[in-house]
């Protein structure tokens, strides 16, 4: 791989050292040509255009875009970000085209706005004015240096007499091999394990500054006490950040939860409790003296000025913030009260303007491939290098695109020539794609590349680097048997289904109780409450809903709490009104079930014993693999679980379970549940209901409630559908409907059975309805021709006939999907069998995660997913 060869800053300095003057736009580049001189001069010798009109005008405070953006918002009435905004392009184009008022020859820029900034501008001391009307009052002897970077602004200060120096030459030059590593991890241990305390000051790396390396780099380094520097932005600072952070709590202090609090907290030695950290910060302060503490502290920061409260966040976090409030200062917000206005100002002014902090220079030195071009050091290493490296284009009317390509071209060229050695190091795959290369190797190479691996360009596969960091991250195999799973819960497997990651995250990290888990908890006690002890819980159910909402209330947000309890006392009597009209169970608990001891804290707390065998009660199956607990085994065939979400239609619960038809959000309780009931009574058809408790609360407050309908019940036939469709049962159903009547009425019950044993339909096409009807009408009419008299003035007319037996085959498809029947839960207690099996294997290997599943709003814990650790 070779390409046009640039000269190191020791050939410019042997080409320039003889001038009296050298301009270059590259900052560092004139800091390297200074350091070679072989003693200090009074007079500038590599110097930006830039910095060298600044020192023309040592008794003037030139000012620069930061400056001028305050200096606007006093002076006029523009908004900060039409005035950050505008001031931004008119620099841009000012820098690109060398005059002020050329933005003006644009439409779109000819508007009232635009030239009231202008008007500041024009009387204004700026460094952009008097480069633009620089002139020289000295003759010397002058080398310009890669002149094609120059800006129009730049190109104004330049004498009528000079010589130019090009940094690229005549020759061409092998760029080193790439170094191609499996992961982030390994390429940063790899650079790690090639630094030392002695070697630091002689190396620097270029990275992107929004890359995963510059972060794991900088995190490396750090550990193992390797000193660095970058030109870092006050936004960059942490006291900064926790600063503004902590003062948007405070200013939402009534409406905090703990874990919102928490690392702010922990920051200051104060520990809130972790099992409360969904709770709201002020229901917690109640009993816990360090909630108190953490209230008093954000009352006092979000009262009186914004400077108050930094100078108290600065005492209590032992921080420097001083350069903040100096920020703070000079856009006049320091003595401005503490509001969400007065720091989103602040947060626009951060983000909008560069505010470099001092952070050394000693160490490695870490750079942007995007703002350097010389970089003055013997060892320079290149990480990544992928199409995060391309700059992006100016999209403005006065930017000229090819030319912008071309000096970016140019700058790409010399900065990866950097250095005595050059080392690149890259992924060729990263998140199971490969990785892009930066665009501008295909524009220096003789030929393009796709990949850090094509054939060919010269590379060099790397192993692990583990050990490098050996001490950090020691891994030790130990002998220890794994704890397989015998039995699964719906949850689990619903989750394993959906997310195989899930299920391990969830067992390595318990979460903290959430209002809809509480919220469940307590409608189930209660539910159990009232099934044993109607009477009572009738009486004092006011009581009851206090106690309960009690449970609820650190949870809630105090503008919720109203609504809450007014939904907690409808859910309840909408339980009870349910749980009336329950017919009296006829047989007594089958096998298969036990009770725990009572977990109902509300049953415990009123001293009332629960006695019944039908609440609550669990299932241990390991034969099947299966366990699990039923909220209400109301008889041997009816199982029922209560809810406090959306009521589904029955179609819903079907599909979502059937291990044919399922998607993205598998729901198997019901048919897990059925699965093992029907070991526990066998060959009877069986019902899992479904009670939304809530879905009638509309209705309950109009007064027109019915808790039947937010009830959803799936039936179980022991037998197949195939069998299903020769039963009386199915006839009359189909024969409600008047669009079906008529033909049935003509068939039979018996001649239709025949019909429906004969027609041998397959189990994809009664999952839709349209399917079935393509390939079923036809023969179906011709088996009912047989048995009826077609014509006008017999059973039924051709016509007719077609409707009709329409009408009835997509009625099939419903009746397919409003149960289960026998080889549905057979399919599934296949399915369930290989997902353990599953389970299982995992254990041995990895959970495997998909890229869906890191998008997906249902997956937990995606902070424990590594960079790019995708898949198994």
């Amino acid at each position: 791989m070779e390409i046009q060869r640039t000269a190191s800053i020791d050939e410019l300095f042997q080409h320039v050292k003889d001038y009296e003057l050298v301009l270059t736009v590259d900052a560092a580049l004139a800091d390297a040509l200074n350091a070679r001189l072989p003693k200090a001069r009074l007079q500038p010798f590599a110097i930006t255009p830039k910095r060298f009109v600044s020192q023309q005008y040592p008794a003037e405070d030139l000012l620069e875009e930061r400056e001028l953006f305050l200096q606007i918002i006093q002076e006029t009435e523009l908004s900060w970000k039409e005035a950050a905004t505008y001031l931004a392009d008119i620099l841009q184009c000012w820098q690109e085209t060398g005059h002020l008022n050329a933005i003006t020859e644009y439409e779109q820029y000819d508007i009232p706005a635009v030239h009231t900034i202008l008007a500041v501008l024009e009387h204004s001391a700026t460094i952009y004015g008097h480069m633009e009307h620089f002139t020289w009052t000295t003759v010397l002897s002058i080398a310009v240096i890669n002149e094609s970077q120059f800006t129009g602004l730049d190109r104004q200060v330049l004498p009528a007499e000079y010589d130019t120096i090009a940094i690229h030459t005549e020759d061409t030059i092998a760029l080193p091999p790439f170094k191609v590593f499996a992961s982030a991890t390994d390429l940063v241990a790899a650079i790690v394990q090639n630094i030392t305390a002695n070697t630091a000051d002689d190396i620097a790396i270029v990275v992107d500054e929004q890359s995963d390396y510059n972060t794991l780099i900088k995190s490396a380094l750090q550990y193992h006490g390797i000193r660095f520097y970058y030109s870092q932005d006050m936004t960059e600072q942490h006291a900064v950040r926790a600063f503004l952070s902590l003062m948007r709590l405070a200013l939402d202090r009534d409406h905090l939860l703990v874990e919102h609090i928490q690392p702010h907290a922990q920051q200051l030695g104060l520990e809130l409790p972790v099992t409360e950290e969904q709770k709201y910060l002020k229901s917690v302060a109640q009993t816990n003296t360090t909630a108190q503490d953490c209230v008093a502290l954000l009352q006092q920061l979000a009262t009186g000025t914004v400077v108050e409260s930094l100078e108290l966040y600065s005492r209590q976090y032992n921080a420097d913030l001083s350069l903040l409030e100096q920020e703070l200062q000079q856009i006049g917000l320091a003595d401005s009260t503490v509001s969400h206005t007065a720091l989103n100002q602040l947060d626009y002014y951060l983000q909008s303007f560069s505010l470099p902090v001092e952070t050394g220079n000693t160490g490695v030195l870490i750079a942007s491939p995007h703002t350097s071009l010389y970089i003055d050091r013997p060892i320079v290493l290149y990480v990544g290098m992928d199409a995060s490296w391309t700059r992006d284009i100016p999209e403005k009317p006065w930017s000229d695109a090819q030319k912008h390509i071309r000096k970016q071209m140019q700058q790409f060229t010399a900065l990866i020539q950097n250095g005595e050695q050059q080392h690149f190091l890259v992924q060729d795959t990263a998140q199971n794609e490969e990785v892009t290369p930066c665009l501008y190797f295909n524009e220096i190479l003789p030929d393009p590349i796709e990949s850090f691996t094509d054939p060919h360009i010269q590379f060099t596969r790397y192993g692990s680097q583990q050990t490098a960091a050996a001490d950090a991250f020691a891994k030790h195999n130990y002998d220890v048997a794994f704890a397989e799973w015998e039995e699964i819960s719906q949850s689990a497997l619903n989750t394993f289904v959906q997310c195989p990651r899930q299920v391990y995250f969830d067992r390595l990290v318990s979460s903290a109780d959430t209002t809809p888990l509480t919220k469940g908890s307590v409608f189930h006690e209660f539910a159990e409450l009232y099934y044993n002890h109607p009477s009572f819980v009738k009486e004092q159910l006011s009581d009851i809903v206090d106690m309960l909402f009690s449970r609820l209330q650190p949870f809630l947000d105090s503008e919720k709490q109203a609504i809450e309890r007014t939904e907690l006392h409808i859910g309840c009597q909408q339980i009870m009104q349910y749980i009336d009209t329950l017919p009296a169970a006829e047989h007594p608990v089958p096998a298969g079930y036990e009770r725990t001891p009572s977990e109902n804290g509300v049953a415990q707390q009123l001293n009332k014993e629960i006695t019944s065998q039908r609440t609550e009660m669990w299932f241990s199956n390991a034969d099947l693999g299966v366990r699990g607990k039923v909220d209400l085994l109301q008889d041997q065939d009816t199982l029922i679980d209560f809810k406090t979400g959306a009521k589904p239609s029955l179609f819903s619960l079907i599909r979502h379970s059937h291990v044919d038809l399922f998607k993205d959000t598998p729901n198997f309780q019901a048919i897990l549940y059925l699965y093992h009931h029907r070991t526990v009574v066998p060959d009877t058809p069986l019902h899992f209901t479904f009670f939304h408790l809530l879905d009638q609360s509309q209705q309950y407050l109009q007064g027109d409630s019915n808790v039947t309908e937010a009830a959803v019940t799936i039936p179980y036939y022991p037998w197949s559908f195939h069998h299903h469709l020769q039963r009386q049962e199915l006839f009359d159903a189909l024969r409600e409907a008047t669009s079906r009547r008529k033909l049935l009425d003509a068939l039979g019950a018996e001649n239709f059975a025949s019909i429906m044993a004969s027609l041998q339909i397959d189990r994809e096409s009664l999952y839709d309805k349209k399917q079935l009807v393509e390939e079923y009408l036809e023969p179906f009419r011709n088996k009912c021709a047989t048995y009826v008299s077609i014509g006008r003035g017999q059973d039924i007319t051709e016509k007719q006939l077609h409707k009709q037996a329409t009408a009835v085959l997509k009625q099939l498809v419903t009746h397919r999907l409003s149960a289960y029947f026998k080889e549905d839960v057979d399919a599934f207690a296949d399915f369930l069998q290989e997902q353990l099996a599953r389970m299982n294997q995992c254990l041995y290997s990895r959970f495997p995660l998909d890229d869906a599943d890191l998008t997906s709003r249902y997956m937990n814990h995606k902070d424990l997913i590594l960079p790019g650790d995708h898949h198994c």
